[in-house]
Protein backbone atom coordinates (compact mmCIF):
# COMPACT_ATOMS: atom_id res chain seq x y z
CA UNK A 1 0.00 0.00 0.00
CA UNK A 2 1.35 3.60 -0.84
CA UNK A 3 1.92 6.44 1.85
CA UNK A 4 -0.75 7.87 3.83
CA UNK A 5 -2.21 10.76 1.00
CA UNK A 6 -0.77 9.25 -2.10
CA UNK A 7 -3.31 6.32 -2.18
CA UNK A 8 -5.62 5.33 -4.79
CA UNK A 9 -9.25 4.46 -4.24
CA UNK A 10 -11.08 2.06 -7.22
CA UNK A 11 -14.46 2.60 -8.49
CA UNK A 12 -16.60 1.33 -10.77
CA UNK A 13 -17.54 3.37 -14.25
CA UNK A 14 -15.93 7.13 -13.87
CA UNK A 15 -16.61 10.14 -11.58
CA UNK A 16 -19.99 10.50 -13.58
CA UNK A 17 -21.63 7.14 -12.12
CA UNK A 18 -23.22 6.54 -8.35
CA UNK A 19 -19.56 4.65 -7.04
CA UNK A 20 -17.55 7.33 -8.47
CA UNK A 21 -19.48 9.99 -6.86
CA UNK A 22 -18.85 8.63 -3.59
CA UNK A 23 -15.74 7.83 -4.24
CA UNK A 24 -15.09 11.50 -4.75
CA UNK A 25 -16.80 12.02 -1.47
CA UNK A 26 -14.15 9.58 -0.14
CA UNK A 27 -10.89 11.68 -0.90
CA UNK A 28 -13.00 14.76 0.79
CA UNK A 29 -13.27 12.92 4.17
CA UNK A 30 -10.29 11.11 4.05
CA UNK A 31 -7.05 12.63 2.86
CA UNK A 32 -4.77 9.71 2.26
CA UNK A 33 -6.53 9.10 -0.53
CA UNK A 34 -4.85 10.77 -3.33
CA UNK A 35 -6.81 10.01 -6.56
CA UNK A 36 -9.64 7.90 -7.65
CA UNK A 37 -9.31 4.87 -10.87
CA UNK A 38 -11.76 3.16 -12.14
CA UNK A 39 -12.46 0.35 -13.88
CA UNK A 40 -15.55 -1.21 -15.61
CA UNK A 41 -17.25 -4.10 -13.88
CA UNK A 42 -17.43 -4.96 -9.94
CA UNK A 43 -15.21 -8.41 -10.73
CA UNK A 44 -12.69 -5.77 -11.93
CA UNK A 45 -12.78 -3.66 -9.28
CA UNK A 46 -12.23 -6.47 -6.55
CA UNK A 47 -8.71 -7.37 -8.94
CA UNK A 48 -7.22 -4.01 -8.67
CA UNK A 49 -6.62 -5.11 -4.71
CA UNK A 50 -4.64 -8.10 -6.14
CA UNK A 51 -2.48 -6.00 -8.99
CA UNK A 52 -1.95 -3.47 -6.97
CA UNK A 53 -4.13 -0.40 -9.25
CA UNK A 54 -5.79 0.41 -6.42
CA UNK A 55 -4.85 0.59 -2.43
CA UNK A 56 -9.07 0.11 -1.72
CA UNK A 57 -12.25 0.08 -3.58
CA UNK A 58 -15.13 1.74 -3.09
CA UNK A 59 -18.72 -0.65 -2.88
CA UNK A 60 -21.67 -0.56 -1.55
CA UNK A 61 -22.57 -2.02 1.27
CA UNK A 62 -26.50 -1.52 2.29
CA UNK A 63 -28.79 0.94 0.81
CA UNK A 64 -31.79 2.45 2.66
CA UNK A 65 -34.87 1.18 0.18
CA UNK A 66 -33.39 -2.48 -0.11
CA UNK A 67 -30.77 -3.18 3.21
CA UNK A 68 -27.76 -4.83 2.67
CA UNK A 69 -25.68 -5.53 -0.50
CA UNK A 70 -25.40 -9.64 -0.47
CA UNK A 71 -23.33 -9.40 -3.13
CA UNK A 72 -20.76 -6.59 -1.28
CA UNK A 73 -21.00 -8.77 2.14
CA UNK A 74 -20.59 -12.40 0.81
CA UNK A 75 -17.42 -10.80 -0.97
CA UNK A 76 -16.22 -9.87 2.44
CA UNK A 77 -17.23 -13.43 3.96
CA UNK A 78 -15.88 -15.22 0.93
CA UNK A 79 -13.00 -13.38 -0.92
CA UNK A 80 -9.96 -15.66 -1.35
CA UNK A 81 -7.64 -13.21 0.53
CA UNK A 82 -9.27 -11.10 4.10
CA UNK A 83 -10.57 -8.02 2.82
CA UNK A 84 -11.03 -5.25 5.61
CA UNK A 85 -13.21 -2.15 5.96
CA UNK A 86 -10.74 1.08 6.29
CA UNK A 87 -14.00 3.22 6.56
CA UNK A 88 -17.25 4.16 5.27
CA UNK A 89 -19.59 6.97 4.64
CA UNK A 90 -23.06 7.74 3.75
CA UNK A 91 -24.01 8.75 -0.02
CA UNK A 92 -27.48 9.83 -1.34
CA UNK A 93 -28.00 8.48 -4.51
CA UNK A 94 -30.35 11.55 -6.85
CA UNK A 95 -31.27 9.02 -9.39
CA UNK A 96 -32.70 10.32 -12.45
CA UNK A 97 -34.42 8.98 -15.43
CA UNK A 98 -32.30 9.51 -18.63
CA UNK A 99 -34.04 9.71 -22.13
CA UNK A 100 -31.98 10.19 -25.64
CA UNK A 101 -33.02 13.66 -25.85
CA UNK A 102 -36.39 15.91 -24.76
CA UNK A 103 -38.27 14.47 -27.89
CA UNK A 104 -37.74 11.30 -26.75
CA UNK A 105 -41.61 10.59 -25.34
CA UNK A 106 -41.49 8.63 -21.77
CA UNK A 107 -44.44 6.84 -23.28
CA UNK A 108 -42.28 5.54 -25.71
CA UNK A 109 -39.99 3.75 -23.38
CA UNK A 110 -39.71 0.27 -23.47
CA UNK A 111 -36.56 -0.55 -21.21
CA UNK A 112 -35.19 0.98 -18.19
CA UNK A 113 -31.26 -0.09 -17.81
CA UNK A 114 -29.11 0.48 -14.79
CA UNK A 115 -27.08 -0.90 -11.90
CA UNK A 116 -28.32 -3.47 -9.38
CA UNK A 117 -28.24 -0.73 -5.93
CA UNK A 118 -29.48 2.27 -7.96
CA UNK A 119 -31.90 0.91 -10.16
CA UNK A 120 -33.46 -1.64 -7.07
CA UNK A 121 -34.00 2.29 -5.31
CA UNK A 122 -36.24 3.16 -7.85
CA UNK A 123 -38.85 0.39 -8.35
CA UNK A 124 -41.67 2.24 -6.97
CA UNK A 125 -41.20 4.52 -8.79
CA UNK A 126 -40.51 2.67 -12.09
CA UNK A 127 -43.68 0.79 -11.16
CA UNK A 128 -46.12 3.20 -11.53
CA UNK A 129 -44.39 5.69 -14.19
CA UNK A 130 -43.20 2.66 -16.50
CA UNK A 131 -45.81 -0.38 -15.56
CA UNK A 132 -45.12 -1.96 -18.92
CA UNK A 133 -41.55 -1.20 -19.25
CA UNK A 134 -39.05 -4.37 -19.10
CA UNK A 135 -36.32 -3.09 -16.28
CA UNK A 136 -32.82 -4.84 -16.74
CA UNK A 137 -29.63 -4.89 -14.56
CA UNK A 138 -26.64 -4.55 -16.53
CA UNK A 139 -23.17 -6.03 -15.50
CA UNK A 140 -21.07 -3.14 -16.51
CA UNK A 141 -21.97 0.54 -14.72
CA UNK A 142 -24.33 3.20 -14.89
CA UNK A 143 -22.29 4.85 -17.01
CA UNK A 144 -22.75 1.96 -19.83
CA UNK A 145 -25.97 2.17 -19.55
CA UNK A 146 -25.94 5.48 -20.67
CA UNK A 147 -24.04 5.13 -23.09
CA UNK A 148 -26.45 2.37 -24.48
CA UNK A 149 -29.47 4.94 -24.51
CA UNK A 150 -27.36 7.83 -26.66
CA UNK A 151 -26.78 4.88 -28.86
CA UNK A 152 -30.56 3.58 -28.86
CA UNK A 153 -33.43 4.65 -30.82
CA UNK A 154 -35.54 6.13 -28.27
CA UNK A 155 -37.27 3.33 -26.87
CA UNK A 156 -34.52 2.61 -23.95
CA UNK A 157 -34.09 4.76 -20.58
CA UNK A 158 -31.48 4.78 -17.95
CA UNK A 159 -30.94 5.49 -14.36
CA UNK A 160 -28.07 7.55 -14.05
CA UNK A 161 -26.68 10.46 -12.15
CA UNK A 162 -27.35 14.10 -13.29
CA UNK A 163 -23.65 14.32 -13.83
CA UNK A 164 -23.53 10.94 -16.31
CA UNK A 165 -26.87 13.38 -18.21
CA UNK A 166 -24.97 16.59 -18.54
CA UNK A 167 -21.79 14.25 -19.94
CA UNK A 168 -23.32 12.26 -22.66
CA UNK A 169 -25.88 15.04 -23.47
CA UNK A 170 -29.55 13.06 -22.22
CA UNK A 171 -32.37 14.17 -21.27
CA UNK A 172 -33.35 14.07 -17.70
CA UNK A 173 -37.01 13.43 -17.97
CA UNK A 174 -37.60 13.09 -14.15
CA UNK A 175 -35.07 14.21 -11.42
CA UNK A 176 -34.64 12.13 -8.01
CA UNK A 177 -36.61 9.73 -8.64
CA UNK A 178 -35.38 6.67 -5.82
CA UNK A 179 -37.52 9.24 -3.50
CA UNK A 180 -34.54 10.01 -1.36
CA UNK A 181 -32.60 7.29 -1.15
CA UNK A 182 -29.04 6.64 0.59
CA UNK A 183 -26.22 4.44 0.53
CA UNK A 184 -23.63 3.38 2.99
CA UNK A 185 -19.83 2.41 1.16
CA UNK A 186 -17.19 1.04 2.26
CA UNK A 187 -13.21 1.49 1.55
CA UNK A 188 -12.24 -2.00 1.42
CA UNK A 189 -8.49 -2.52 1.54
CA UNK A 190 -6.24 -5.81 1.10
CA UNK A 191 -4.65 -4.53 4.33
CA UNK A 192 -5.88 -3.84 7.75
CA UNK A 193 -5.29 -0.46 9.08
CA UNK A 194 -6.95 -0.91 12.91
CA UNK A 195 -7.50 2.55 14.67
CA UNK A 196 -5.85 2.25 18.28
CA UNK A 197 -9.37 4.13 19.43
CA UNK A 198 -11.82 3.29 17.10
CA UNK A 199 -15.48 4.24 17.57
CA UNK A 200 -17.23 1.51 14.81
CA UNK A 201 -16.39 -2.05 14.31
CA UNK A 202 -16.99 -4.92 11.96
CA UNK A 203 -16.51 -8.24 12.46
CA UNK A 204 -16.88 -11.54 10.56
CA UNK A 205 -17.05 -14.91 10.94
CA UNK A 206 -19.44 -18.30 11.19
CA UNK A 207 -21.36 -19.20 14.36
CA UNK A 208 -23.58 -21.81 15.52
CA UNK A 209 -24.31 -23.11 18.85
CA UNK A 210 -21.12 -24.27 19.87
CA UNK A 211 -19.69 -21.39 18.75
CA UNK A 212 -22.54 -18.91 19.70
CA UNK A 213 -22.63 -15.28 18.06
CA UNK A 214 -23.99 -14.09 21.26
CA UNK A 215 -20.32 -14.15 22.80
CA UNK A 216 -18.76 -11.74 20.37
CA UNK A 217 -22.13 -9.55 21.20
CA UNK A 218 -21.58 -9.99 25.28
CA UNK A 219 -17.54 -9.74 24.87
CA UNK A 220 -17.53 -6.44 23.27
CA UNK A 221 -20.56 -4.83 25.05
CA UNK A 222 -18.31 -5.54 28.17
CA UNK A 223 -15.78 -3.42 25.54
CA UNK A 224 -17.78 -0.63 25.05
CA UNK A 225 -19.10 -1.17 21.40
CA UNK A 226 -22.63 -1.85 20.39
CA UNK A 227 -24.63 -3.75 18.23
CA UNK A 228 -26.08 -2.05 15.27
CA UNK A 229 -26.08 -3.89 12.31
CA UNK A 230 -25.89 -7.51 11.56
CA UNK A 231 -25.54 -9.09 7.90
CA UNK A 232 -26.96 -13.16 8.26
CA UNK A 233 -26.43 -15.76 5.89
CA UNK A 234 -27.08 -19.50 5.82
CA UNK A 235 -23.90 -21.65 5.64
CA UNK A 236 -25.31 -24.29 3.87
CA UNK A 237 -23.31 -26.93 5.57
CA UNK A 238 -25.43 -27.23 8.86
CA UNK A 239 -28.52 -26.50 10.35
CA UNK A 240 -28.60 -23.13 12.93
CA UNK A 241 -24.81 -22.04 11.39
CA UNK A 242 -24.80 -18.66 9.77
CA UNK A 243 -21.78 -16.96 8.38
CA UNK A 244 -22.18 -12.93 9.55
CA UNK A 245 -20.99 -9.34 9.39
CA UNK A 246 -21.67 -7.13 12.07
CA UNK A 247 -21.25 -3.43 12.94
CA UNK A 248 -20.72 -2.62 16.26
CA UNK A 249 -20.45 0.99 17.45
CA UNK A 250 -18.73 2.72 20.72
CA UNK A 251 -15.50 4.23 21.62
CA UNK A 252 -13.23 1.29 22.74
CA UNK A 253 -9.88 0.42 23.05
CA UNK A 254 -8.49 -2.01 20.13
CA UNK A 255 -6.45 -4.00 22.76
CA UNK A 256 -9.28 -4.86 24.63
CA UNK A 257 -11.48 -5.38 21.21
CA UNK A 258 -9.14 -7.85 20.24
CA UNK A 259 -8.66 -9.54 23.90
CA UNK A 260 -12.76 -10.41 23.63
CA UNK A 261 -12.51 -11.77 20.56
CA UNK A 262 -9.47 -13.84 20.99
CA UNK A 263 -12.01 -16.45 22.96
CA UNK A 264 -13.93 -17.10 19.64
CA UNK A 265 -11.96 -18.67 17.45
CA UNK A 266 -14.12 -18.25 14.32
CA UNK A 267 -14.49 -14.28 15.14
CA UNK A 268 -12.44 -12.26 12.77
CA UNK A 269 -11.72 -8.27 13.27
CA UNK A 270 -12.23 -6.83 9.94
CA UNK A 271 -12.45 -3.20 10.50
CA UNK A 272 -12.10 -0.78 13.54
CA UNK A 273 -12.13 2.82 12.27
CA UNK A 274 -13.28 6.39 13.11
CA UNK A 275 -16.72 6.82 11.92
Amino acid sequence: MRARGERILGALGGPWTFGGQAAADFLIADESFASVTYVPTVDELYATLDDGTADAICVPEQTLRTGFHVGIQSGLLDAPRPLYVLRDLVHAYHCSLLLQDEQTPLAGVQTVLGHTGSLSQCGPWLAEHLPDAEVVVVHTNSLEAARTVLAGDGTIASVGTPSVAEELGLHQAALDIDGGSTGNYWALSATPELATRPDTLVVSGRFDPDVPLGDVVAGLHAAGARLVTAFARPSGTALFEYDHVLRFRGAVELDEVERQLAVVPTARLVGAYTA
